[in-house]
């Protein structure tokens, strides 16, 4: 069934599905029913969670509200005999099956950076240099030669301290008909060691609502925030945000 995939406008990776939205719905929803439905059956627990959570995270835009309910509860009962983990799971043929991520469940509308307050931000110190005589400098750019780069929008710039704890503001909303439990909410950062505390919270249906994240850099030096992970109808999952940018009106900014 996995071969069939072409045919139907889909390949295995969750991302490029997301970013091509070609092909069929309808069929395509089907045919990763029926996948879950045989992983199932032939006692793949793990495989069928894949499936649902794949089918959740690809098709969600074309699912009316009732479907998206019961293929919610659905996940959540198949994530109960096998949980689900962003890993590629690697069958017997020698196929993998890379992993899917609810980045949408529950959907994130902003994120907030909590910068240090303007009186503790550090300060760079400019020493005098002494004065040596004339000196005449003339910068010229060759458009073949300049290698500065272009400046990044999408990039915030901030503060936090060592050894000290930081906090990002995350705005979530449950576009579920019923309460979401979301656990285990910390931030996925690279660059110095980062350690991220985390964090738990109930979302009432369609209600936005803040969640504050914190952590503390271990080490000094340049940390990148990629997003954030959480574990949601039995599922984890990373959700970053170069993945989800070019879907939703995401506001990155500093607090």
């Amino acid at each position: 069934m996995l071969e069939s995939f072409p045919g139907h406008k889909l390949v295995l990776e969750p991302q490029q599905v997301l970013e091509s939205n070609i092909g069929w719905p309808v069929l395509q929803i089907d045919l990763l029913q029926q996948l879950m439905g045989t992983a199932r059956r032939l006692g793949q627990s793990a495989l069928a969670t894949r499936h649902m959570t794949f089918l959740l995270q690809t098709m969600w835009q074309h699912l009316n509200a009732h479907d998206q309910k019961e293929m919610a509860l659905q996940l959540q009962n198949l994530s109960s005999q096998c949980e689900g983990a962003p890993v590629p799971l690697v069958l017997e043929n020698g196929t993998i099956i890379p992993p899917a991520n609810l980045t949408d469940l529950p959907l994130c509308s902003q994120l907030l950076v909590k910068d240090l307050p303007s009186h503790m931000k550090p300060l760079k110190i400019v020493v005098a240099k002494a004065d040596s005589g004339p000196f005449l400098f003339t910068p010229i750019h060759f458009s073949s030669m300049d290698r500065r780069q272009p400046k990044d929008d999408s990039k915030i710039s901030f503060n936090w301290i060592q050894h000290d704890v930081c906090e990002e503001n995350l705005k979530l909303t449950n576009p579920l008909p019923f309460e979401l439990q979301v656990t285990d909410i910390r931030l996925l950062t690279t660059g110095v060691f980062f350690e991220a505390f985390p964090q738990t919270v109930m979302l009432q249906p369609n209600v936005l609502t803040t969640v504050a994240l914190h952590g503390t850099p271990i080490e000094s030096g340049e940390l990148d925030i990629q997003g954030y992970s959480t574990h949601t109808l039995g599922v984890k999952s990373n959700c970053r945000l170069k993945h989800m940018l070019h879907r939703n009106e995401l506001v990155i900014s500093p607090q």
